[in-house]
């Protein structure tokens, strides 16, 4: 049986409103990242990351937990979780954690020396109280927890996001809106049935991968044979996504929804009310709708953007149309396949 890792705690000094977990290799270009990137706590850039702290000058209480493998994941007692890659070249020191310079409690080589690819999950919780504090000199009103293990290079996931600070940055991020689809993309061919009904069929059609999350094209072809003109009428009308009209013998006109549940417990619904839609997500919007007859069928497309991109483990998409006589129905998504595709994109 493998004992958990052990967390080392020590009292950093920051400087600036940041701190750094660098891999200490000059055959690497520096670049400097945005304190806290947009998701509002940790930044990366080739080598390097660069974590938000609430507290400008002072003491921040750090821990750090650094193993062989996933320590898993324990959101309830933070403010903000974030998990993000980092990738150490053939002269790297291994990876550190660093501030000012003038702290004699940095974390230095928690990683082996030379290439090295690693999964960094970054805590935090008491920012605010960092911040209106400005300058703590004495005792930590500010903890962070960062967690280390060997991976494979990966999206970004954020896994929690409460506090103000990170939503400033979020808010101030000039990046495109998270509600649009944007950036390069891969189109991946899907066609997996999803449900079917005696007059209805659903299949996942296809998903796009960008960097900053990927867009479900859902495809339904209704049968509307054997009925009245006015009933097909109704039908197709239903179909095209008219409010209120639904297919004949139906209970309800309410539209198709789409929830995504991931493993880590979060859900992803959509809503057409945008007050609704977080802005770090995770979220799901509409993006695309086409809709045409096919002589006695009515089809209809439409493409729901998700942000931001899934964990990289098999999530589960549930699709319910009631104004088309569809109940709820799920598939499976391998996320990891979906980020190994992003990671092969260029940044946006």
């Amino acid at each position: 049986m493998r004992l958990p890792v052990a967390v080392v705690t020590t009292r950093l000094h920051v400087a600036d409103g940041y701190y750094w977990i660098s891999a200490g290799d000059p055959g690497q270009e520096f670049v400097v990242p945005d304190p806290g990137g947009a998701n509002g706590l940790v930044g990366v850039s080739p080598g390097l990351a660069m974590v938000s702290t609430g507290t400008q000058f002072g003491n921040v209480s750090v821990g750090v937990q650094a193993g062989d493998s996933d320590p898993g994941l324990d959101t309830g007692q933070w403010d903000e979780v974030v998990a993000v890659s980092l990738v150490s070249g053939p002269d790297g020191e291994g990876l550190s954690v660093t501030s000012d310079g003038d702290s004699a409690h940095e974390f230095l080589h928690l990683t082996p020396p030379g290439a090295g690819s690693y999964r960094v999950r970054v805590h935090a919780r008491g920012r605010d109280a960092g911040a209106e504090r400005d300058v703590v000199s004495g005792r930590p009103v500010e903890e962070h927890l960062i967690q280390i293990w060997p991976a494979p290079a990966a999206p970004e996931i954020v896994h929690k996001t409460t506090d103000e600070i990170g939503a400033g940055y979020r808010e101030s991020e000039p990046g495109p809106y998270p509600r649009l689809p944007h950036g390069l993309s891969v189109m991946l061919e899907v066609h997996q049935p999803v449900t079917m009904t005696g007059r209805a069929t659903i299949e996942l059609l296809r998903i796009d991968v960008s960097r900053g999350g990927c867009e479900f094209t859902i495809k339904a072809v209704v049968d509307v044979s054997g009925m009245t003109v006015r009933e097909e009428r109704r039908a197709r009308r239903a179909i095209d996504g008219y409010r209120g009209a639904a297919l004949p013998g139906t209970g309800s006109a309410n539209p198709l929804r789409v929830l995504l549940r991931f493993a880590d417990g979060r859900t992803a619904e959509y809503s057409d009310n945008p007050s609704d839609l977080p802005r770090s997500g995770p979220g799901v919007t509409d993006c695309r709708s086409s809709f045409y007859p096919d002589g006695s069928h009515q089809v209809r497309e439409e493409g729901f953007w998700a942000w931001p991109l899934p964990p990289a483990e098999p999530f589960t998409l549930t699709l319910e149309w009631p104004a088309a006589g569809i109940p709820p129905a799920s598939i499976t998504i391998d996320g990891a396949m979906i980020a190994r595709i992003a990671v092969g994109l260029p940044p946006e």
